[in-house]
């Protein structure tokens, strides 16, 4: 109970800090409390497993782009050309606006993610032909290469996110950007790298397709699973910390300390009715052990537990369990009981104490 009243002066003291908090929010420029209230809502509005592991990469993928181009633009990292800080300029002004467009919840998650990344894709595509277009660019072949290397990441980057049919359409990009540049060129290493290439992208491709199939599957098992949970507590009128005190009390023993917290847990309602039906249980047993020790005198007490659960219908492995003994000191004892009753090999067990005690 003590640390009961301790969590109750915890949640009270962060109560009270909430509310601190919410009045000093009051106190704050309109501005300010607005922005605040939209960060709560970008933080919230995605519930489920995948949606939240979404945005956590399209945090991260756009933070990310968004540096590199911005670096590449201000001439510090990068091939450096009007044409490539034409193009970056506008994917990092697609970027901005499509993060801020989510932030402020006018587009959703899937389609901010599935935008950004088409759009780079085109860009990088146009950047990597026009490579091939002007010779006199310095090392053309390099950069045409890494671009490609580009292309490839930023597939992957739809393939983690679930996005499929973007996954096979950025393939088809990257594929045509590539033999584009080939054609044009004529350059023989890129000829000859291009079926390594078609195999690595056509794999990815088909990966995503397997991947898409296996997370929607895993979701509806999942809703599935919280359908079958929150139906059984509703029919059983309990919630998830009751039954969880239940299985802790069933599982193992407890201290005194433990068990007054436990049984709080199930309210007082529950808590009556579990003390009575044990209670009652406890009662019966008892009386059916008097008197199964009247009818058959010859038996030890530990006998006559092996005869009660067998009268119950109890199979040799529930038994087991239930006694907590062995496979073969169960046995033993039921080959002893069956001695002290004179019954033959041929004989059910069962049959027969239900005939003595009947």
């Amino acid at each position: 109970m003590g640390q009961i009243k301790i969590v109750c002066v915890f949640l009270g003291r962060k109560n009270t800090f909430a509310t601190i908090t919410m009045q000093r929010k009051k106190k704050d420029t309109p501005i300010i409390a607005w922005l605040a209230d939209k960060f709560q809502v970008f933080r919230d509005k995605e519930q489920n497993f995948i949606n939240k592991q979404r945005q956590l990469i399209m945090i991260g993928y756009a933070i990310t782009i968004m540096l590199g181009l911005i670096l590449n633009i201000m001439g510090i990292s990068g091939s450096f050309h009007p044409v490539f800080t034409a193009t970056n300029s506008v994917v990092l002004a697609i970027f901005i606006v499509l993060s801020v467009c989510y932030a402020f919840g006018l587009i959703g998650l899937t389609k901010t993610i599935a935008s950004m990344a088409i759009a780079l894709q085109i860009s990088i595509s146009i950047d990597t032909v026009y490579c091939a277009l002007d010779s006199s660019l310095p090392d053309s072949l390099m950069v045409i290469l890494v671009n490609m290397m580009i292309l490839s990441t930023n597939i992957i980057i739809t393939l983690a996110t679930y996005l499929t049919y973007v996954t096979q359409w950025m393939t088809s990009i990257a594929i045509s950007a590539y033999v584009a540049s080939m054609f044009i060129t004529r350059n023989s290493a890129l000829a000859d790298y291009f079926f390594m290439l078609l195999l690595i992208l056509g794999f990815i491709s088909l990966l995503a397709l397997m991947i898409v199939k296996n997370a929607k599957r895993l979701t509806e098992e999942n809703t599935t699973l919280k359908n079958d949970e929150a139906e059984l507590l509703q029919i059983l009128r309990l919630n998830k910390n009751q039954v969880k005190a239940y299985i802790a009390l069933a599982k193992q023993e407890h201290s005194t300390e433990n068990i007054p917290q436990l049984l709080d847990l199930l309210g007082e309602k529950s808590q009556k009715n579990l003390i009575n039906n044990v209670i009652e249980f406890m009662r019966m047993n008892e009386t059916e052990s008097e008197r199964l020790k009247l009818l058959l005198p010859e038996l030890t007490p530990s006998e006559i537990k092996i005869c009660q659960l067998i009268l119950r219908d109890k199979k040799l492995g529930e038994i087991c369990s239930i006694l907590n003994k062995s496979e073969s000191n169960i046995n033993t004892q039921r080959g002893n009981i069956r001695k002290k009753l004179g019954l033959q090999p041929t004989d059910n067990l069962q049959k027969a104490l239900e005939k003595r005690v009947m």
